[in-house]
């Protein structure tokens, strides 16, 4: 009998320990760090390091009981700071815990395009309206902050050649086709019809499909061939794609409203747009590009877009390129589109990761 006391005692002692240590794992268990970042618009989820899931939890936002799960959810509506308070229960025992949440701008790590103070009356060509660049014809490529421009130039069959992207700060808007005639173009390719009267620099991209994205083979992108991509790439960080600005270039618009020596004038079920891909850390394209129409006669007949279009990219997340591609209804098959492939570009937006 007295043996049977003995380890009921010692029974109720060891509960009584185990009950003690669970209140005590309880008491030092904290969540590390106590501070955290998010950025307008953007969450974060909040959850405290506590093993015994059996736990009441009350979350407390600026004073305001916002949850009782056991972990809490955390959205950046505005700029500024936001008090965390959780209280915990367990076995009879509360503990109370303080984190704070810093509401970063949404923008605070964006990089956006700027080529403003690129000097095209020292490094440019003279033409109607402005200057082109003067590397346009020559296999340079075109770099302005963390953007690498795809550029290629030469010579092919004895004529002068270029795809890829150039800069141009030519104010020309004015139609130097006709129907059966691209002639003048050659000469005057370097407008954009976003463009006002005051020369303002802008990219001009030339889709090389035929010279290029035709041709290319393998299943992961590669510079050499792909005509017009953008790298994006400063050191070991990462960015996430934003928005850019596009535009109508002179010769697709006019072909499209007239015809010219390649293209016939629109009619109702066409359309000329952009198509804008991502490209992974790993080279893998995306299989699902952002479309920016820049003239949908689609369902009647309608003017080419003439502004400047701000297309959202964020759904193209975490990229390493931008792979442009252009796609018509006048289009002659393997040749590619009859539409001059032209487009204008200017600030593109990315965000630090």
């Amino acid at each position: 009998m007295k043996n049977r006391l003995y380890l009921l005692l010692a029974a109720f002692i060891l509960a009584g320990i185990s009950s003690c240590n669970k209140e005590d794992e309880l008491a030092s268990t904290s969540l590390q760090p106590t501070s955290f970042q998010v950025k307008e618009k953007k969450s974060i989820v909040i959850e405290p390091e506590i093993k015994d899931k059996s736990a009441q939890y009350a979350w407390f936002v600026d004073g305001k009981l916002t949850s009782t799960a056991n972990k809490l959810t955390v959205t950046g509506e505005k700029v500024g700071v936001k008090t965390i308070t959780l209280k915990t229960t367990y076995l009879g025992k509360t503990t109370t815990s303080g984190y704070s949440v810093t509401v970063l701008p949404y923008n605070i790590n964006y990089v956006t395009l700027d080529v403003s103070g690129y000097n095209l009356s020292q490094n440019g060509i003279a033409t109607t309206g402005g200057y082109y660049w003067n590397q346009t014809y020559a296999d340079t490529k075109f770099q302005s902050q963390i953007f690498t421009f795809s550029h290629t130039g030469g010579n092919v069959s004895g004529y002068a050649y270029w795809d890829g992207f150039t800069i141009s700060n030519s104010t020309d808007r004015s139609n130097y086709g006709r129907p059966g005639s691209s002639d003048g173009w050659i000469a005057h390719q370097w407008g954009c019809m976003a463009s006002g009267d005051t020369p303002q620099n802008f990219l001009i991209g030339y889709w090389g499909y035929y010279m290029k994205d035709y041709q290319a083979t393998g299943s992961t992108f590669n510079e050499s061939q792909y005509s017009n991509w953008i790298k994006i790439e400063n050191g070991s960080n990462r960015y996430e794609a934003v928005s850019v600005n596009i535009a109508n270039h002179p010769w697709p618009h006019f072909g499209i409203l007239y015809g010219d020596g390649f293209a016939r004038a629109f009619g109702v079920g066409d359309y000329f747009k952009l198509l804008i891909y991502g490209v992974d850390a790993n080279n893998n394209i995306k299989s699902t590009p952002v479309e920016c129409y820049l003239c949908d006669c689609r369902t009647s007949v309608k003017a080419p877009r003439q502004g400047w279009i701000n297309v959202n990219l964020s759904a193209l997340g975490e990229v390493k390129y931008l792979l442009f591609k252009m796609e018509s209804t006048d289009n002659s098959g393997q040749y590619g589109p009859n539409t001059a492939v032209y487009f204008c570009l200017d600030k593109l937006v990315v965000d630090k990761i």
